[in-house]
């Protein structure tokens, strides 16, 4: 029969303790537990528009429109000392639960032993609740144990209307730990009949970098371009692959990084500056080296990585020699005013 812990301190915490345990995929697997947990005690609708999907394959009867609550619990014990990652309660307002759903959380790692089995010993003699067994993993652990994978939850919780921000930062986690993204969704028409212009825009972006990268040596200190130059199929390949993580043909050279972005549907070209150990001293220095630089230009204070930026809509410029032009004169004006070697 499982028993609850009681009193099971601050959630932060929990995210804390549990992500500190075991090797890199148990640390990973106990923190996206935890974070699924307060996602779902935030806002039960993603999880809830799941499990309603599943109908009849839950094993289980839920009398939806009676369920007032969904309550998660985690690293709960069961028999025989084994511990369940998730537990969810569909509660009614009185607090009376109606069933149980035991998940079992996988990143990348196999079923230990025969734990699902043993978790389904358990939930049969589970004080008479309905009670049922699932994973959740990025594919089945098995055939006879329905399996919600990480990219339905990451749909769900991108689609379903939420009210709380922790869905938003765990999809974002998830995105940035390659468990889950819209990389796994079916392609559309819409997406496959963008190939073409994707590709001349690539085209397009890769000629202006290139450009950009063969007149670094006649525009920027000898030092500077020194610190920035790449081998030309390095260089690309960089680029290449940020547009695969983050959706930005970007490349970089010391802590300038350079390149296309696309926001909101429209396309610019920028330039920031990312100093490579961030300080408060040496944030001062770059921000004081760089106080001469126009500010209809430079923005300045940017949360996250960037102290710097400036950027250009893409459409602005009518030719390719305009925009090699003007991402040229953002990396001098860095490299003139010393931002530059201030945030090395």
């Amino acid at each position: 029969m499982r028993s609850h812990t009681g009193d099971r301190g601050s959630r932060l915490g929990r995210l804390f303790k549990y992500a500190k345990a075991g090797d890199a995929y148990r640390a990973l697997e106990n923190f996206v537990t935890e974070a699924v947990a307060i996602a779902i005690a935030e806002d039960e609708a993603p999880l809830r528009s799941l499990l309603q999907g599943l109908g009849g394959q839950l094993g289980i009867t839920i009398d939806w429109p009676d369920v007032d609550r969904l309550v998660p619990t985690t690293q709960e014990y069961v028999g025989a000392g084994a511990i369940l990652d998730l537990v969810v309660q569909a509660q009614r307002s009185s607090g009376a639960v109606m069933a149980e759903v035991w998940i079992e959380v996988k990143v990348g790692a196999k079923e230990s032993g025969n734990q699902l089995d043993a978790y389904r010993v358990e939930a049969a003699h589970n004080d008479g609740v309905p009670t049922t067994v699932l994973t959740l993993s990025p594919a089945p652990l098995r055939a006879d144990v329905v399996n919600i994978n990480w990219y339905e939850l990451y749909r769900a919780a991108s689609t379903t209307p939420v009210t709380s921000t922790w869905w938003h930062d765990l999809c974002q986690f998830l995105e940035e730990h390659m468990v889950a993204s819209n990389a796994l969704a079916p392609i559309t028409d819409a997406e496959a009949g963008a190939l073409g212009p994707a590709h001349d825009l690539l085209q397009k972006a890769s000629a202006v970098l290139t450009a950009v990268h063969g007149a670094l040596g006649n525009t920027l200190s000898a030092e500077t371009a020194e610190r920035m130059t790449w081998k030309n199929v390095e260089y690309l390949n960089a680029a290449a692959a940020n547009v695969r993580s983050s959706g930005r043909f970007v490349t970089s050279g010391g802590p300038a990084h350079y390149g296309l972005l696309s926001e909101d549907g429209i396309a610019y070209w920028y330039v920031e500056l990312r100093p490579s150990r961030r300080s408060t001293t040496r944030d001062e220095a770059v921000l004081n080296a760089a106080a001469g630089l126009s500010t209809d230009l430079w923005e300045r204070g940017i949360a996250g990585s960037a102290i710097l930026h400036a950027r250009a809509r893409a459409t602005g410029f009518d030719s390719h020699a305009q925009a090699v032009e003007w991402i040229l004169a953002r990396l001098l004006d860095l490299d003139a005013s010393g931002a530059f070697g201030a945030a090395e």
